[in-house]
């Protein structure tokens, strides 16, 4: 008997657990918010992105013809992506013969043949 020893007094262990639990909650929650509000947030509305057509066609409606270098250049940009095989060959004798107003610091201001025939040719473009 005298090798054996004496049992030792039960060690206090720090009980953490409460703390735990009330940590896990918290986290829990916090996340369910998160994800409520992510879901919940309103959606913005993507806005409808103009094709190549319907830039073309509000360019063309809108040119003005006393500005005569930009009405120039917006109908050489714009006509020719409305313009079926026939009606491209009209466009590009008239841009053709636009060519006197592009390029320069000062241009003239356009001719009454040449406001028609881009009048016209817009209508047509637009009206298809």
């Amino acid at each position: 008997m005298q090798g054996l020893k004496d049992i030792k007094p039960l060690v206090k262990v720090p009980d953490n657990s409460l703390w735990m639990l009330l940590l896990s909650i918290m986290i829990a929650l916090l996340i369910m918010i998160a994800l409520y509000k992510w879901f919940k947030k309103p959606k913005r509305k993507r806005k409808k992105r103009l094709t190549a057509k319907e830039i073309a066609i509000n360019a063309l409606k809108n040119i003005n013809l006393q500005d005569s270098k930009q009405a120039v250049y917006d109908f050489t940009a714009y006509a020719p992506v409305l313009a079926n095989e026939t009606q491209k060959e009209r466009i590009g004798t008239l841009i053709d013969s636009l060519s006197t107003y592009k390029y320069k610091k000062e241009v003239p201001p356009l001719s009454e043949t040449d406001k028609q025939a881009i009048q016209k040719i817009t209508e047509e473009l637009v009206h298809v």
